[in-house]
């Protein structure tokens, strides 16, 4: 799963936290989901500049932008 995969699956796991009962184990199961999905994210967005700088890939950076913009829901 890429970067962009994981922050758009991030999003969802808290608009389904939204939805859920406030305090409910469904609401606290989409909570550690969009955390953990939020996570690798991160870790893939912190090294997206040195994998470009070596490896000049413009995909990944296009991939980011649409995940972030939502183009991709």
């Amino acid at each position: 799963m890429t970067g962009p995969e994981h922050y758009r699956k991030a999003e969802k796991s808290l608009k389904a936290a939204e939805h859920a009962e406030g305090g409910s184990d469904t609401e606290r199961y989409n909570l550690a989901k969009a955390q953990a999905h939020a996570a690798l994210a991160l870790a893939a967005a912190t090294v997206l500049p040195t994998v470009t700088r070596f490896m000049g890939d413009r995909v990944a950076v296009t991939e980011w932008a649409h995940a972030i913009d939502g183009g991709d829901q």
